[in-house]
């Protein structure tokens, strides 16, 4: 869990430091040209209008006339410096009182003398090194420019000013950061709290305690997770619950029938029964309880199979019509000793498909296995052709499933009534028989208001 804290902390911190680090950038970018463009706009409003006067009232003045009326008239500024420089670049006269031995160049006097713009530059002053920006607008002789006025300030304060924000919104990052890291640390147990918690419990689960819940009402994909390992162990202990009922009743069917066979072994055994009517009866039971131990073994082979996915069918061109007939006259005495009758119905009088006999087979005799079991009277038998699937039907006029049981009555080990013969196995055998088949089961209740069991197969 620590490792998951780590995580979203430097997670946000990375994205804290890379939004400040870009909001300073953006500032100190923005603040600079905030105040460079002010002093550049106030420094060619100075120009322009120096310009415009001398160049409208001095017009046919000498450049050095103008250059001293300039230097007598100007109002001295600590912080702005006036040149009047020649074409050539020459330095006639400055307010600052430093004259530089080597020519302008910059770019700000070539706009000026060679574009007749009024043209501005931010650089390195030569004589001072000090960062400066400069303004510069022609003068004219007639309708010749003979010089610049110039105008000059230092960039020095400005930087300064700027650094002096740049600190200050320094620290506000900073105390930012600190806030961004402190709410993560927080966001970070509140995601930790409940993960750690399903840890927990998720370990007690793997121990084999199924008794605990996860109470963790989150709407989102912590709370789905709890749902799901609440969901998975409901569904373990059904699971269990299913299984323990699965061998208490498979222990009870083989008890039962090896009770019977070893009751009678003994008694013939014993030499005690002298009619061979009685002996042959005895035997008989053998016989039959011995075919319901292996019913009950194939059952749980099949099973088996089907759950590690080995089955395989053997498929061939079969006439279900006949297959159902003897199927049918399997359960003919064993229903009319029990006083059911059984009707059929068959729309046609041959119906061929391609599937594996065997299975067919075993599918119709655990739905009449369960309708002689559960019917009370009558049992219908009905084979025929629903659009593009082959039928066939078994319906009986018992108790029938109720509805809650529908969906459950092909699950693996289900039994709607515990107490009931059998392994829970025969329709889930059968529904996965089916679907190897590429068709289904349908259970429904039946027009005899018991049970509806149909298998549906495709027809090619």
């Amino acid at each position: 869990m620590k490792g998951i804290r780590r995580k979203l902390i430097l997670s946000y911190a990375a994205v804290s430091i890379l939004t400040i680090g870009i909001f300073q950038v953006m500032f100190y970018a923005g603040i600079t040209h905030y105040y460079r463009w002010n002093i550049e706009q106030s420094l060619s409003s100075r120009a322009f209008a120096s310009s415009e006067f001398y160049n409208s009232y001095m017009k046919y003045e000498r450049l050095e006339d103008k250059a001293k009326y300039m230097m007598e008239n100007f109002s001295l500024d600590e912080y702005l410096e006036i040149q009047i420089i020649d074409k050539n670049g020459n330095v006639l006269e400055s307010s600052s009182g430093f004259y530089s031995s080597e020519y302008v160049d910059t770019p700000d006097f070539k706009g000026a003398v060679e574009r007749d713009e009024i043209g501005s530059w931010l650089g390195e002053n030569v004589g001072t090194s000090e960062k400066v920006i400069s303004v510069s607008a022609p003068l004219y002789y007639a309708d010749e420019i003979t010089g610049v006025v110039r105008y000059i300030t230092s960039m020095e304060d400005v930087d300064k000013t700027v650094n002096a924000l740049i600190a200050r919104i320094a620290l506000v990052g900073v105390a930012a950061l600190i806030a961004a890291l402190v709410v993560s640390a927080l966001l970070g147990r509140g995601i930790i709290r409940p993960i750690k918690s399903l840890r927990e419990i998720s370990e007690k689960m793997a121990g084999g305690d199924f008794s605990l819940r996860a109470d963790i009402k989150n709407e989102d994909e912590i709370g789905e997770l709890a749902d799901t390992l609440n969901y998975m162990a409901d569904e373990i202990v059904k699971s269990n619950s299913i299984k323990n009922e699965f061998i208490s009743s498979i222990s009870h069917e083989i008890r039962t029938p090896l009770t019977s066979i070893k009751g009678w072994s003994e008694t013939i055994l014993g030499g005690d029964m002298d009619d061979e009517e009685e002996t042959r009866e005895g035997l008989q039971i053998i016989a039959s309880e011995t075919d319901r131990l292996i019913n009950l073994v194939e059952e749980l082979l099949d099973f088996s199979r089907f759950s590690s996915k080995k089955m395989t069918l053997k498929r061939e061109n079969v006439d279900i019509i006949p297959l159902c007939t003897d199927t049918v006259r399997q359960f003919w005495s064993k229903a009319q000793s029990e006083g059911i009758s059984i009707k059929c119905k068959f729309e046609k009088n041959t119906l061929n498909i391609s599937c594996d006999r065997d299975r067919i087979k075993q599918v119709l005799i655990n739905f009449m296995e369960n309708a002689t079991k559960f019917g009370e009277g009558e049992i219908h038998v009905s084979v025929g052709v629903e659009g593009l699937y082959a039928y066939i039907c078994v319906e009986d006029d018992g108790c029938g499933i109720p509805d809650d049981d529908m969906e459950k009555v092909k699950e693996k080990f289900y039994k709607g009534n515990p107490n009931m013969p059998g392994s829970g196995l025969g329709l889930s055998i059968s529904d996965k028989i089916a679907n190897l088949h590429g068709g289904r089961i349908e259970i429904s209740r039946s027009i005899l208001s018991g049970a509806s069991v149909k298998l549906m197969l495709p027809l090619e």
